[in-house]
């Protein structure tokens, strides 16, 4: 695979950007070989990451070789890839502009069945928003460890982050599903669409958001959600040891007709 790193303009967010880009590399043969398109993963970090922690963490560079996917590893600051109360609007950003940055430049798919997301942590709250909220977009998102209760997060925070950031990036408690950041109201929303994303959901019995996982698959069990897989039943941490496991079956789970 060809390994890039790429600094860009973002109008949305009035700054230049940060991301680190897999891509398939194929020799072409001669004149008659053309460039193509490649499914494409948009792979979100968790709250202390950036664009490069994934590959810093796990050996996902290997494990991604020969399978025609590109993966897209943007930089999303500490804002949980939403438009947030107070501060930048990730979540126009990530749902809209990325997509067209990343086709203009390399060769992406920008075909809803050839789109994927997925994110552990932050992450994983941010690539089920994404997909829940755009599901014109996204075919299938991945979550591993999300963060789901909001109210709680916002009220308590946690050892990461204060509830005064928490405010910052999503406001007040109740204001949530007027926001269009309660991933409950969300699926409800997305689940009457034409075609709802496939959803998969991991988390590890240890886990901090352990029982935020248990919350939203008992949710989406409950909508019939047509296309739904789950894993909450083994052992293992809020860790990079826990998500590394779980890469063989995001990148399946990508590749699933």
């Amino acid at each position: 695979m060809a390994y890039l790193q790429c600094n860009y303009w973002s109008e949305v967010l009035g700054r230049r950007c940060d991301m680190t880009v897999l891509l398939p590399q194929r020799m072409p043969r001669g004149k008659s070989a053309a460039r193509r398109t490649y499914p494409v993963l948009y792979l979100l970090h968790g709250l202390c990451g950036d664009h490069r922690t994934w590959l810093a963490n796990t050996a996902l560079e290997h494990l991604a070789q020969n399978l025609d996917l590109a993966i897209v590893m943007p930089d999303g600051g500490r804002g949980f890839f939403t438009d947030m109360a107070h501060g930048p609007r990730y979540g126009e950003f990530f749902a809209r502009e990325l997509p067209a940055i990343a086709a203009s430049l390399f060769p992406v798919s920008v075909k809803r069945e050839e789109c994927f997301v997925a994110g552990a942590s932050m992450g994983g709250y941010g690539a089920l928003r994404l997909a829940l909220s755009a599901p014109e977009r996204f075919g299938a998102v991945f979550a591993m460890s999300p963060l789901v209760d909001l109210p709680r997060a916002i009220t308590h925070g946690n050892s990461a982050i204060p509830p005064a950031e928490m405010r910052d990036v999503f406001g007040a408690p109740e204001e949530q599903t007027a926001r269009g950041n309660d991933l409950f109201d969300l699926a409800r929303k997305a689940r009457d669409c034409a075609a709802p994303p496939r959803i998969a959901i991991y988390c590890r019995t240890e886990d901090l958001l352990y029982q935020d996982s248990v919350m939203l698959c008992r949710h989406l069990e409950s909508l019939n959600w047509p296309d739904l897989e789950y894993s909450l039943d083994l052992p293992g941490r809020h860790d990079w040891s826990s998500w590394s496991a779980q890469i063989p079956a995001m990148l399946n789970f990508c590749r699933k007709p």
